[in-house]
């Protein structure tokens, strides 16, 4: 399937006969009439009634996610939270090769990443999930830098149940933390008597 980039590569595959898209993030009614296309690439179409009829069976809405917010090019981006569940879709599952996935629906928790600054290194906490027990993977580990890679996955908002499965799990965390920095300081202490 062609993906067209602007209005006229998409009129001009139509009119050839081609297999084609046109990606946008989402559309509404315009002031003027007619409607407005946010495309992927951050550029908005304006087209009329007329037009919108002849290219809206073409037209196939993605979704970015990362963060929560309009931005300036009118895409809406979706934040993905420890608490959050991913239902794994098809595509996903192909593309990856993790087929074993497919239909699963796995809740986001906090996983914890050394990070380099440059000058030096520090953990830094993410959402993501632990596949295998030895190495989490993060959200970007999953579906890219830019999440560009979430294809047919579905995003299930956290509820409150899951908030407090999330609360109950990091301030277990803290205390087995607490605890083990306690028993270094002992072990230290005893060394220097």
């Amino acid at each position: 399937m062609k993906n067209c980039r602007t209005l006229n590569g998409l009129l001009k595959a139509i009119q050839n006969g081609e297999r084609c898209c046109l990606t946008y993030t989402s559309k509404a009614l315009s002031g003027s009439g007619g409607y407005i296309i946010y495309q992927t690439n951050g550029t908005n179409l304006i087209v009329s009634n007329e037009t919108y009829e002849k290219i809206e069976p073409y037209l196939k809405q993605v979704w970015f996610t990362s963060c929560n917010y309009w931005n300036k090019k009118g895409v809406y981006i979706l934040e993905l939270k420890s608490g959050d569940k991913i239902k794994f879709g098809k595509k996903y599952c192909v593309e990856t090769g993790q087929e074993d996935l497919l239909n699963k629906i796995i809740m986001l928790t906090p996983q914890y990443f050394e990070e380099d600054n440059g000058l030096y290194t520090y953990q830094s906490e993410c959402p993501g999930i632990c596949l295998d027990e030895n190495e989490p993977d993060s959200i970007f580990h999953l579906f890219g830098n830019d999440l560009e890679y979430f294809y047919d996955c579905e995003h299930i908002p956290a509820t409150e149940d899951d908030l407090l499965v999330i609360k109950k799990l990091k301030e277990d965390e803290d205390r087995a933390f607490q605890e083990e920095t306690e028993r270094m300081v002992e072990f230290f202490e005893k060394q220097n008597t």
